[in-house]
């Protein structure tokens, strides 16, 4: 009887064991994901912001254009 104990006691002890790897297992992919996923959104936003930038650029560089072709006409009309 005490053979059966002694097996049942170390069968238990490795299914616990067993348990707690995959716990960990599971546990450290679930933060590596984590850490990808922050990753990736300071990426989205440097290509977000280099994106406002570029428009805004745009924006400006348009109105300028807008002003010198004003300048134009106004010269060309006097």
């Amino acid at each position: 009887m005490d053979n059966k104990a002694d097996t049942s006691n170390k069968l238990s002890l490795a299914a616990i064991a067993c348990a707690g790897a995959a716990i960990g297992w599971g546990f450290n992919r679930n933060l590596s994901r984590r850490k990808k996923l922050e990753e990736h959104r300071t990426l989205l936003e440097k290509v977000r912001h280099f994106d406002q930038k570029l428009y805004e650029d745009g924006w400006r560089r348009a109105n300028q254009i807008q002003a010198i072709k004003q300048d134009v006409q106004t010269h060309i009309d006097t």
